[in-house]
Parts: C-alpha cells; structure tokens; sequence
C-alpha cells in the first residue's frame, strides 16, 4: 500500500531567472503559501521593489499559471515533476523610467529582452537597430576602434532575425552612444519599448464570434485583441464592465468606444458584450484570472476595492472564482516610496544566455526548459 505524502515534507522548487544565471535551489514544505516561496526568492535575489514580479510554471498539461501567493504550494504543484518556476516580469508598468530602483529597471530590462527575442515584444523595423545598439552600449560600453574590431556585434543574438545589414547600422548607432552607462541605456530602452501596443503583451490563442483567430492579452491598458502580432482592438479597463467565463468563451461586457483601427465590435452600441472562443476550459479561465489580475492591479487603488468575481456554472461544473492577492499598482508604489535603500547588484554578460532559435529570434536551444510564456505564433519560451 502506497504511504501519502506528510504534509509538512519539503518540495526541492528550481527557480529559473532572468538573467540566465544559475537557478535557485529551494526547498518549501508543501503547505507552505505561495508568498513565502516568492518572498524568498526576493530576498536571495536582494530586490525590494518586488511587487510588479511573479512566479510562473507550467503545470501537466502544459498550461501555464502565476503562483497565487495564498495558495499552498504543494497544491498548487501537484503533478509538477520537477518542479520548476520562472522569476518574471507580472504587471508591467506603464511608466517603467518611474521605477525607484535600478535593480528593478534592471530585471525589467531583462524582461523585454527575452520578450524581443522570443517574438511577444514586437518593435517597429525602425526602432530595431536601435535597440540593438542599446544592447551593444549596455555590455560593452563606449565604442572603441582599437577593441571593437569586424563585425563585433554579430557575436551577439540581439534581436529576432538578426541580419548583417542590421549589425552594420547597430555599429554605426553604437557610435553615436558615447558616455552612457548601463542604467542610463536601460531607461532609454524601456520608454521607447513602453510605448509599444505588445509591450507587457502574453498572447493567447482565441477565435472571435465571427471565427477569425486573433490572440488576446491583458497589460496595464486593458484587454488586446491582436492579428497577426498588430493590435486590432483594445477594450481599455476603463470601459470594461465585466469578465466572465462558460466553458471555452470569455465574455467581455464593454461601454463606450473602443480603441482600435479595426472593430471586433459587431454593434457599436454604448454598452456591448464581446465573446471569444479559446482552445480549452483551461486555457479560458487562466486568461480571465490573469485579466482580472492586471485589472485590479492597474485600475484600482486599494486592493480591498477589487471586486470578487466568478465564473458561469452549471449542474456538472462548479464556478470559478477570483478573489485579488497581493497590492495594487498605487500600494506598490507607496510602499516602494517608503524605503530608501537602492540594493547593489552585478549585471550579467549577454554573451552567457542561451542560444536561441533563428527563426523566432529567441526560443532556448535546451528542450527540457518549461515555457512561461506565449508569444504570437502560439509558442511558448
């Protein structure tokens, strides 16, 4: 006869990071909550400014979740064999240059890059070189004829289908960057990436009512429907009403207009209810929490005022329901006001990150890496 488990048995947790370096090792007792594993990696990680982060995994069926922070680990991860987690970028801010520390600039920086790379931050042509060259200035500093000889940047995978031409005109911008230090390239990258419709942007694969595919993803402006990579319509938090879900259909009940070039609006009526219809039951209900997440996070003051919600339900299937863990955007950014300390912190070569894929510009070499994130072609990395 088989023995359960004790409770109280630890869980041995790898915690991958962003910058590639060697994963975390941490050991949690199975009824630990999902906050005390966050906590600690925060603390080994000496980052303060922790409430834009989170926790990622990919559970058996491959669908991927954010650890919910007051939830029990142990089932949370149930069936998770081995039990890996990604340190990642949750809410992203849309004023990243306002961020109170440089390790926290940092790990967003970091964020955007894997995102360049892995196909879900997708740049106008005309910014590419540009940002490459940022890249370029971050590691390697000033341009110097004497050191930086050939074609230096192509031994860097900077951006997704990198090109000679395009290493020829990041030289050219590499140049022109003289006297930037990492931290002053950092916020440069970020207000020009912050700008951008896919910046925070974790697609996921839908059909609307008139069966087109499109991909969903909720950022701090409010749900996206995207084609094709290009926003076609966004239904900002400011005129969602509300969230709900039955079975494989998200329902988003909408007033006033919409941005967008192209409607997915059938009526343009003052109040509107928009369906879309994703892959699985499990697939549609990650989205909605994870939209409701960003909704409370970035449209609310305090995170007492964010309002529970629940799923549609049946005799066979019982509700899903949503209850806001953690602190709004404006609690953060008060409590991150209150501490004065800037930690210290070594960054990482981008020489040391992985190989990637030509063809989506950023997915690891490695296959046995869980995938954290979607991108437009309905990949993870």
């Amino acid at each position: 006869m088989l023995k359960r488990k004790p409770p109280n048995d630890d869980i041995p947790c790898k915690i991958r990071l962003l910058d590639e370096s060697e994963p975390m090792n941490i050991p949690i007792k199975r009824n630990a909550l999902g906050e005390e594993l966050f906590t600690r990696v925060c603390k080994e990680l000496n980052l303060l400014e922790n409430g834009y982060f989170g926790l990622r995994y990919v559970d058996s069926h491959q669908q991927r979740h954010w650890l919910d922070p007051l939830k029990a680990v142990g089932k949370q991860l149930k069936g998770v064999s081995p039990c890996i987690l990604c340190f990642r970028v949750k809410y992203y801010p849309a004023e990243p240059d306002a961020l109170q520390d440089e390790l926290t600039r940092y790990f967003l920086f970091l964020q955007c890059r894997r995102d360049l790379l892995h196909g879900r931050l997708l740049p106008p042509n005309a910014d590419m070189e540009r940002l490459g060259a940022l890249f370029i200035q971050s590691e390697l500093g000033d341009y110097d004829a004497s050191e930086h000889r050939d074609n230096y940047v192509s031994t860097f995978k900077l951006l997704p289908r990198q090109t000679e031409l395009m290493e020829r005109k990041i030289v050219e911008i590499h140049r022109t960057l003289t006297g930037k230090v990492p931290a002053d390239v950092e916020v440069e990258f970020l207000k020009m990436v912050a700008n951008y419709d896919s910046y925070g942007a974790d697609p996921y694969p839908a059909r609307d009512i008139e069966g087109n595919t499109v991909n969903l993803a909720a950022t701090h402006r409010g749900v996206g429907a995207f084609v094709l990579g290009r926003r076609k319509e966004l239904f900002d938090w400011a005129g969602v009403e509300k969230l709900t879900f039955d079975s494989r259909t998200l329902v988003i009940q909408v007033t006033g207009q919409q941005d967008g070039t192209q409607s997915l609006l059938r009526h343009k009526k003052k109040k509107t209810v928009v369906e879309f219809k994703f892959t699985s039951r499990e697939a549609t209900r990650e989205f909605w929490l994870c939209a409701l997440e960003q909704q409370g996070f970035f449209r609310y003051p305090q995170s007492t005022e964010v309002p529970k919600a629940k799923s549609s339900h049946s005799l066979f299937r019982r509700a899903s329901k949503f209850r806001f863990s953690g602190r709004t955007e404006r609690e953060v950014v008060a409590l991150n006001v209150a501490h004065d300390k800037n930690p210290s912190f070594m960054r990482t070569s981008l020489r040391t990150m992985p190989a990637v894929n030509p063809r989506l510009g950023g997915r690891a070499a490695s296959g046995a890496v869980p995938r954290c994130s979607g991108n437009w072609w309905g990949e993870w990395g």
